[in-house]
């Protein structure tokens, strides 16, 4: 997008996919990509030991070993599953395995896509996963002021894959032209109801366990990701922050906005030792530090409610 190119993009779901990990090729991957010996008879021995039993009108079956499947929530199951589709990669010709593809035209691109998506649609079938078709959506990203276009589809034989603005991947939403826009107003959403019930309850409290309350409940919704997404809104937050007029709030608000952002010793943070990563440090605690402050005033909280990380 920096190139001022279009770059399509093509979210895959595999329907139950942990429940459709076939044994017997997983073995054979695990050989491939060098695991033996007694590692590989550990492996073996945690799949063989997987039983199942089935439940009918009341009734019962005998116990029988599963030869398909890994437990979810396994503490090596996600490993497993990486090294089970390890393999995918290779079958593309031009995209890489997250599915996207770069060029002036969207043209090339649907095309592109069609093709690996026919690739991903082969490797599927051979390795007994299924393409979750109502989960799977394209999307078409493209710089600001570039047009837009209707005209990109993305199929295979008699399935249709949805194209969509926007879409939530690993916990953040994309949008097409990557302004985080969604994915801020749902940051909003959610930390605003946080901020709400810590806030009804902040009497029944002392102040260390409600800074332990903001941290898990606040924090850790502001801080994923931000690095990705929070410097794309800086400004507009910093625009959204000086239009509040309550004395108190600018009061606040102008300890949270260094003169300088860029220099961590502003920030109130600082730390001799952590110097080396200053740079990244600034950044991310000014974002957040804007955030916050940005929820707090829409929630019209005062000063001292705020549960500020310090």
């Amino acid at each position: 997008m920096d190139k001022r190119l279009y770059t399509g993009g093509l979210f895959i779901d595999f329907q139950s996919a942990f429940n459709k990990v076939i044994h017997v090729l997983l073995i054979r991957k695990l050989k491939k990509i060098g695991i033996q010996g007694t590692a590989l008879k550990l492996l073996e021995s945690y799949l063989a030991d997987i039983k199942i039993r089935v439940k009918v009108n009341g009734c019962i079956s005998k116990q029988g070993k599963l030869r398909v499947g890994i437990p979810q929530g396994g503490g090596i199951s996600s490993v497993l599953f990486a090294v089970f589709i390890n393999d995918l990669p290779p079958c593309l010709k031009e995209t890489l395995v997250i599915i996207y593809y770069y060029h002036k035209s969207p043209k090339i691109i649907q095309d592109i896509l069609n093709e690996d998506l026919k690739a991903i649609q082969e490797w599927s079938i051979k390795n007994g996963m299924e393409i979750n078709w109502s989960k799977t959506h394209s999307m078409l990203f493209q710089p600001p002021k570039m047009r837009g276009t209707d005209d990109f589809h993305i199929s295979i034989e008699d399935h249709t894959v949805q194209k969509v603005k926007s879409f939530k991947y690993l916990g953040v939403v994309l949008d097409e032209q990557l302004t985080f826009d969604d994915h801020y107003d749902q940051t909003c959403k959610a930390v605003t109801s946080r901020i709400h019930l810590i806030s009804r309850h902040k009497h029944s409290f002392s102040h260390e366990r409600l800074i332990i309350f903001s941290k898990s409940l606040i924090v850790s919704v502001i801080d994923y990701c931000i690095p990705v997404w929070g410097e794309l809104l800086v400004k507009p937050c910093c625009h959204s922050l000086s239009k509040f007029k309550t004395p108190t709030t600018r009061g606040y608000c102008s300890n949270l906005l260094p003169q300088n952002p860029q220099n961590p010793k502003n920030l109130g943070y600082w730390d001799e030792s952590k110097e080396k990563n200053a740079r990244s440090k600034s950044e991310k605690f000014y974002t957040f530090q804007i955030y916050y402050a940005v929820f707090a005033l829409r929630m019209q909280i005062s000063t001292p409610n705020l549960l500020i990380w310090r």
